[in-house]
């Protein structure tokens, strides 16, 4: 049990690997318990759950979100940010290369005798 830390640094890659029944069960489509964490000034522990991601197919951990009981999953999670940074970017420099085409322009029209 980690305690005095304040941030939630807990995944797959800073806890052991799950034993072989807690594999075989997850990849059954089981969640099994990874680690309990408690922070000072916590009232509860918050527990991380080894689970098979239903989109990659990936073995992960993370804790439960929500009343519905989500586990997302860190490797998705970690795509879909990423995929929002490179539209945030090309958004930005969308916006700043149409600033700099989007010039004032005034039209005369010719004059008709």
């Amino acid at each position: 049990m980690e305690t005095g830390r304040q941030d939630l640094n807990v995944d797959e890659t800073t806890l052991e690997q799950p034993n072989l029944v807690d594999r075989i069960l997850v990849n059954l489509g089981a969640r099994r318990l990874a680690v309990q964490v408690r922070r000072v000034g916590w009232r509860a522990s918050t527990e991380f759950y080894w689970f098979k991601c239903s989109r990659c197919h990936k073995i992960t951990a993370n804790y439960i979100h929500g009343y519905n009981g989500y586990v997302p999953c860190n490797h998705c999670e970690q795509e879909r940010r990423m995929q929002i940074a490179v539209l945030r970017n090309s958004k930005s420099s969308n916006k700043a290369q149409s600033l700099v085409v989007m010039k004032p322009q005034i039209n005369v029209m010719p004059k008709t005798s």
